[in-house]
């Protein structure tokens, strides 16, 4: 059985011990106590070993963090973030949005310095038009090459635009162009990419819009309808052929959040079904995997939901809770390939003010016993047996070759078994 989310936490502190080899969740605090409050309230992310949180409130910085030789998640740099709206990583690049640092906004642009592993700011990007909100939003294609920076507006009467900045096998980066969609209600609420599909939202209507990128230019592809009029979009996410729209009841989102879920097939994308998971903070969303961040009461939980059963249904397959820290909040939650974080803004490990911390879990692994626990963690911890050494429990394995069915007995049910798969193997 493979799953994709554990949220059990054993609080390890990044920069003193190394991480263990088998844990199910890893705490990160920052690298001091008295650097700030509320440590990921602006965001987080992750791109490749890259583990960046965004602090909002007092530093207006981005911490990046990575494994160090021993595995411990260590903070390697800093950089800045001055009015932190959002930001987006991708391959060697860190955005970093500011909508309101100047009454035009702009964006840093930070690269990755292959020599040393340290992000160095070589863009800043800003807007020639004032009043429009520019950089509310950002997003970084998989590739790095391509940064789209939304301008919604201020009023729900802005027609919103997104502006589309390439950047040149030099390193240089420039405006390749600005999308625009007829009768549009602030376009640009929130931005996702993936391949080369770019899904805008409207922030003062119901609909997304998908564009393809052809060439060089991005053309409208489709637009998509939340179920219910007025359910506008709260955060959406492009993973492969499917599109998750997290939306609120109206404009001030007052009721149940609501997860719409399309799928692309035959050009056409197709509402697959609607979640209504009240109570949800925040979602992160690819390869299949549904991740959503609960507050309940002082506790936190995240679950998870994919495909599964002969329906290929969508369900939750994993709930998670952790009860550490008593002023614990879930911010954002993010998935990158085998690892899942998320960011607690309001958690108080010991301190008289609230540091914030970021969970790590590991996002697949083995439970063939289905008791909760990796099978190695299991071998480790002495309560499974792995006589022969291949890292699956004894139990797991079948130790009688003629027991077909594996029900473990071996009788007419395994001969009628064996009688119908007779004769030459395809």
């Amino acid at each position: 059985m493979r799953h994709l989310c554990v949220f059990v936490v054993a609080a390890l502190v990044a920069g003193s011990a190394a991480a263990q080899d088998c844990f199910d969740g890893l705490a990160i605090f920052p690298t001091s106590s008295t650097c700030c409050s509320n440590w990921g309230d602006g965001g987080i992310e992750q791109s490749g070993q890259d583990l960046f949180m965004g602090s909002n409130t007092s530093l207006q910085k981005i911490s990046i963090l990575r494994p160090n030789a021993t595995g411990t998640m260590t903070q390697v740099q800093q950089v800045n973030a001055p009015s932190l709206s959002n930001f987006s990583a991708n391959a060697d690049v860190l955005a970093v949005a500011s909508a309101t640092i100047t009454s035009n906004g702009q964006v840093l642009v930070y690269t990755k310095v292959a020599a040393t592993g340290q992000y160095a700011l070589t863009t800043t990007i800003t807007s020639t038009q004032s009043g429009q909100d520019f950089a509310r939003r950002v997003a970084v294609s998989e590739d790095g090459n391509t940064l789209a920076v939304s301008a919604p507006g201020l009023s729900a009467t802005d027609a919103g635009k997104v502006a589309i900045y390439g950047r040149s096998p030099s390193g240089v980066w420039s405006l390749s162009g600005s999308l625009t969609v007829t009768g549009s209600k602030q376009l640009g609420k929130y931005l996702s990419f993936w391949g080369t599909r770019l899904a805008i939202s409207e922030g003062a209507s119901d609909k997304v819009h998908v564009f393809e990128r052809q060439s060089t230019t991005y053309v409208l592809a489709a637009t998509v309808q939340n179920q219910s009029a007025g359910n506008y979009a709260r955060g959406i996410a492009l993973s492969q052929d499917t599109l998750v729209i997290r939306s609120l009841s109206g404009t001030s989102g007052s009721t149940a959040d609501r997860y719409e879920i399309f799928e692309l097939s035959e050009g056409t994308w197709t509402r697959q079904t609607s979640l209504s998971l009240s109570g949800s903070i925040n979602f992160d969303f690819e390869y299949g995997v549904l991740a959503v961040s609960y507050q309940l009461g002082s506790t936190i939980q995240a679950r998870c939901y994919r495909k599964q059963g002969v329906d290929n249904e969508w369900a939750n397959f994993f709930t998670g809770t952790s009860t550490s820290g008593d002023t614990s909040f879930a911010g954002g939650i993010s998935v990158e390939s085998d690892r899942i974080a998320i960011a607690m803004p309001r958690f108080n490990p010991s301190t008289s003010i609230d540091t914030g911390a970021a969970f790590l879990f590991d996002a697949v692994y083995v439970d063939c016993n289905s008791n909760g626990k990796r099978d190695e963690c299991d071998i480790a911890a002495g309560t499974s047996v792995d006589s022969n050494g291949n890292l699956t429990p004894d139990e797991c394995e079948n130790s009688c070759a003629a027991d077909f069915n594996g029900d473990g007995i071996v009788d007419g049910a395994d001969l009628g078994r064996l009688l119908t798969d007779w004769g030459t193997c395809p």
